[in-house]
């Protein structure tokens, strides 16, 4: 498949449509006037206040770069003066305190760069060049784009040609899928091979190892080299921008080792390592990839980042191989890991997502030491130290309508369903839903002769069936469509599609992810739900009804604007008064209740509250 640009895609209603609007109106501005405030935007512009601390952390400019990806791709939707003034001024910044030789980070000067490897700086160039390919793409100004290929030219000298850093390869992987960007938008096949050169340095040279020495090389994904990788291990975030980039340049160079190697670690991450919103990297310490089945609820990391990373990886390997399991991923991540990232008023944010909160577990704490927590995990933040979740969901919602369609010689695919037009010089493929995206669609196509809808991997889960008003047959999950015949070639055609007997679905995770047994989480469509203490007085304290778990029922709350669940279940009752303990050696009291459910996305918007995903069964 190749992809379809966002530029070629309208969002018109669902999901999607209104994360993008949110993003437009509330997100970026938000975000921009956070990191105007810290500081961040005056160490790329230089233009100081008076009495200003004018110390630079190291992860800024990401911040910074990352942003002005996110605005670009807002300007070539629509104009936005004031939008591009704010950009204009940034580039202003870089191209003036540029390096002569095209080095340039707000922390680091000539006398101390790529000293260490662990300091960001390729992490920070390689944002900067995703940021400077999508203003080139959005507006045909090439400054920004000039000022990264000298950069890129000089990293290139700097590090393949004359190895003249103390390591090989970067501490914090991303510049490798942006010089793949970068290849594309400028034809130079140097950056190619500089991305190319860096992957295949990964894991076979002692240069690397020594630099950070708090991690073992699993951390660092410098274990083995790539080819010969099984397992996602390490830094979840690094690593799946790692294995994007193994993805991207495998389809670009004809690597199939390095391709297949990319399956290997995806399935060991889908099967063995991520949890059922699509939230991966479970270990604080490290904010890593662990041993398989280590998945807890409480203490999990789940970093924003890491879900959008993931879903990063499995859109190429959605690409390279056609098959719809990696798009599944892809939107278990966007409407459950991702989306919780941010507040519903769109100018908060979580950097981990845990699946449960207790309020005691922070209490237990706060009573001895004063200090922790420094900030609850159950309370989204306007800004963070290292604030680098806030701009990656900006720029991924403001490029979502390039996730929704891809191509081949002849097929329009469906990969998201959702209510969006694709229309380009002659072809058009219209999608609308019934507001319940997933559940009914009607596509309507001209000058395409064959159109491929995913057939997401729930609804089968669910027990749903397809009605489709045309035939159709089946390759890879996906439904193909053809014209019916005599069609003419400017003709339009229209396919109606509905999923019937779609209801709520009680899962239940492999036993050895421990914590889980004996618990269920639900999901309907392809959102995954939890249970708030908003709703469900004592959350943490109640229970499903195993015998009534196929009678879970959806209902759409008018004043929250959400499908909710209502699940049977039971209430304990303790029996005796006064006292902590009592017998048990009867059946314990259970008095009925019904649970609601609220999708996991919208945790944490009300008041202070405990929250569980998976529910205890009896």
């Amino acid at each position: 498949m190749r992809p379809i640009s966002y530029k070629n895609v309208t969002l018109s209603g669902g999901f999607l449509a209104a994360h993008e609007s949110l993003n437009r109106r509330v997100t970026i501005p938000a975000v921009y006037d956070r990191f105007f405030e810290t500081n961040r935007i005056f160490a790329v512009t230089r233009k100081w206040p008076d009495n200003t601390d004018k110390t630079v952390h190291k992860f800024w400019d990401s911040d910074v770069a990352k942003w002005m990806e996110s605005a670009a791709y807002e300007l070539a939707k629509q104009p936005d003066p004031e939008l591009e003034r704010k950009v204009e001024e940034l580039i202003d910044g870089i191209e003036a305190y540029q390096l002569p030789d095209g080095y340039f980070n707000s922390c680091y000067d000539a006398e101390t760069r790529f000293q260490s490897r662990d300091n960001h700086e390729l992490y920070c160039a390689g944002h900067y060049m995703e940021a400077a390919v999508a203003y080139f793409e959005a507006t045909g100004r090439d400054r920004f784009l000039k000022c990264m290929c000298r950069y890129a030219d000089f990293i290139d000298e700097h590090f393949r040609v004359k190895g003249a850093a103390p390591f090989l390869t970067p501490g914090h992987e991303e510049i490798e899928l942006a010089l793949l960007r970068l290849y594309r938008a400028t034809g130079s096949r140097k950056y190619l091979d500089l991305s190319g050169w860096f992957l295949k340095m990964r894991g076979t040279n002692e240069k690397d190892l020594p630099v950070v020495t708090r991690f073992s090389p699993n951390y660092q994904q410098d274990n083995v080299p790539l080819a010969e990788l099984k397992e996602a291990t390490g830094h979840a975030v690094r690593a799946c921008y790692l294995y994007t980039a193994m993805t991207d340049y495998a389809m670009e160079a004809g690597d199939e080792a390095l391709l297949a190697a990319a399956k290997r670690v995806f399935e060991d991450i889908v099967k063995r390592k991520m949890y059922v919103t699509g939230g991966v990297g479970s270990a604080r310490e490290g904010e890593a990839f662990t041993i398989p089945y280590d998945l807890p609820n409480e203490t999990a990391y789940a970093e924003t980042c890491a879900s959008i990373a993931l879903f990063f990886f499995a859109h190429k390997l959605l690409l390279a191989t056609g098959e719809a399991k990696y798009a599944d991923v892809m939107e278990t991540c966007l409407y459950n890991g991702i989306a919780s990232g941010l507040s519903r008023s769109g100018d908060e944010f979580f950097y981990t997502n845990p699946l449960r909160f207790d309020r005691k577990a922070e209490k237990r704490y706060t009573m001895l030491v004063s200090e922790f927590p420094k900030r609850s995990l159950r309370h989204r933040v306007k800004v963070f130290r290292c604030s680098c979740c806030p701009p990656n969901l900006t720029r991924l919602f403001a490029s979502a309508g390039g996730y929704v369609f891809s191509e081949d010689e002849d097929t329009i695919y469906v990969n998201l369903p959702t209510s969006a037009v694709f229309k380009d010089a002659d072809r058009r493929v219209e999608v609308e839903t019934d507001g319940q995206e997933n559940l009914a669609l009607s596509v309507r196509a001209r000058n395409v002769r064959r159109v491929s809808i995913r057939i997401p991997e729930w609804h089968r889960i669910s027990g749903a069936y397809m009605v489709s008003s045309i035939p159709y047959r089946e390759k890879n999950g996906y439904a193909i469509f053809e014209a019916p015949a005599m069609t003419p070639e400017d003709a339009a055609w229209e396919v109606s599609i509905r999923l019937e007997g779609l209801r709520p679905v009680a899962l239940a995770s492999d036993p050895r992810v421990t914590e889980n047994v004996g618990k269920v989480a639900f999901r309907y469509g392809p959102t995954v739900y939890c249970m708030e203490e908003c709703d469900n007085p004592e959350v943490l304290s109640l229970v499903a009804d195993r015998a009534r778990l196929s009678e879970a029922e959806a209902e759409w709350n008018e004043k929250e604007q959400r499908t909710e669940l209502l699940v049977p279940g039971f209430r304990p009752v303790f029996r005796t008064e006064d006292a902590l303990y009592e017998n048990a050696s009867d059946q314990l009291a259970y008095a009925p209740t019904v649970l609601r459910l609220i999708p996991f996305r919208d945790a944490a918007n009300r008041e202070d509250a405990d929250m569980t995903v998976w529910i205890p069964v009896r």
